[in-house]
């Protein structure tokens, strides 16, 4: 195990064994290593310093009995906030991807409504630029093709926050 950690670390530039060291011993801060880690620009894909900022709202304004169902490529934001998903499905791959025979798909989307209906999801994160080699297309644009939950989104949440890609929904409470 020690001569594989050796190996990856020998393939990586004298400038991030430095900088890793540096943040390792408290000379950088976890934001600043962080966003080295993003893609450049702000390109697709996962963004650690944006995934950790979308965790730090959600633990700051879910409560931790409420539930967080993130719609994206991103179950990291329930980990790191240590919020619940109210779904068997940390992210949305099984129900939306074409990889999936739809056979399977359609009973998945059958265990992701009983979940729903079971526990409703007290906040919603809508991920935006997720697209990915997995998911070619980003998890916002999947809800607007899935007429059944954009009309849930709708009828039922209201919008409250914007973090980076991650748009967070409160379930409306009944007057």
């Amino acid at each position: 195990a020690l001569l594989l950690l050796l190996v990856g670390l020998a393939r990586l530039p004298w400038s991030e064994l430095t900088l890793r060291r540096a943040w390792r011993a408290g000379r950088v801060s976890d934001a600043a290593f962080y966003a080295h880690l993003s893609p450049a620009g702000g390109a697709n894909d996962v963004d650690p310093a944006e995934t950790l900022r979308a965790a730090a709202w959600a633990r700051a304004h879910v409560a931790p009995e409420q539930t967080l169902l993130v719609w994206g490529f991103e179950p990291a934001v329930n980990f790191l906030s240590r919020r619940v998903c109210p779904t068997r499905y940390i992210y949305d791959y099984f129900l939306t991807s074409p990889a999936i025979p739809p056979r399977a798909q359609e009973r998945y989307w059958g265990l992701f409504r009983a979940d729903l209906a079971a526990r409703p999801a007290d906040w919603l994160a809508v991920v935006s630029g997720d697209a990915n080699p997995v998911e070619a297309i980003d998890s916002a644009t999947q809800l607007q093709r899935e007429p059944e939950l954009r009309r849930l989104l709708a009828e039922r949440y209201e919008p409250v926050e914007r973090v980076g890609d991650f748009a967070f929904y409160r379930l409306r409470r009944a007057p």
